[in-house]
């Protein structure tokens, strides 16, 4: 872990996925529905549906997601980009875990205003989510030479009370925990400033250490993990 002085650094921030929010309900399927095991297709009425592309109207986004929720309630995998067309169409990461989508096809995928960088192992359908970009260039950790009671939390799932014992410990406006403390973006106001071990999911999950989806910069960025009363 390397310690830096309780300034000059820059920021992602992060939220906690809402495991089971849907704003869809149950699919029924009326009729004939029936699957080939050889090619996968769906024969719904008699119509054969196979080798569907992703939509190029947006009409026809709601088709895909249902289509694909059909696909996945018989257990056949359509990958991350049918996953992010449930998701956009309302479904909840746990709706779709329960039907059998693997935890690790949800990396990278926008949910819930951010990227998905980490799923609860359990597959209890949370997560984390981070800012799809930096939300602030050099600024201050908070508060350097003072202590802060809590805030030395590292692993994944600490993020979270850390800022908040930061926001408690420290009345500085304009720190990397006050700026994601009060961040409202893409209609999300519940963001903090991650853990150490959160930052490091990050950086090896969408940042440089896998394809950058990202956005992270060739920089050093803060934790809400506090070393002492002058490092972080």
């Amino acid at each position: 872990m390397k310690r830096y002085a309780k300034s000059g650094l820059v920021i992602f921030c992060v939220l906690l996925i809402n495991s089971s929010l849907c704003a869809q309900n149950p699919l029924e399927v009326a009729g004939e529905l029936t699957i080939n095991p050889a090619d996968s297709a769906i024969n719904v009425h008699g119509n054969s549906i196979q080798n569907l592309a992703d939509p190029v109207l947006s009409k026809d986004e709601a088709t895909k997601a249902y289509v694909d929720q059909v696909l996945l309630t018989f257990g056949i995998s359509m990958g991350p980009s049918g996953i992010q067309g449930l998701l956009n169409a309302g479904y909840s990461p746990l709706s779709i875990i329960d039907k059998g989508a693997p935890l690790t096809d949800f990396i990278g995928l926008s949910h819930e205003g951010g990227i998905i960088f980490y799923m609860n192992p359990s597959g209890d359908g949370s997560g984390l989510v981070a800012a799809s970009s930096n939300q602030s260039g050099a600024v201050s950790w908070g508060c350097h030479g003072s202590p802060i009671s809590g805030a030395d939390g590292t692993d994944i799932g600490t993020g979270n009370q850390n800022t908040l014992d930061i926001e408690a410990g420290c009345t500085n406006t304009g720190t990397a925990a006050d700026m994601c403390a009060n961040l409202s973006l893409n209609g999300f106001d519940d963001w903090f400033l991650p853990s150490k071990d959160e930052l490091n999911e990050m950086y090896l999950k969408i940042g440089p250490g896998a394809t950058n989806v990202g956005n992270f910069s060739p920089t050093y960025y803060w934790s809400s993990s506090e070393v002492d009363n002058n490092l972080a």
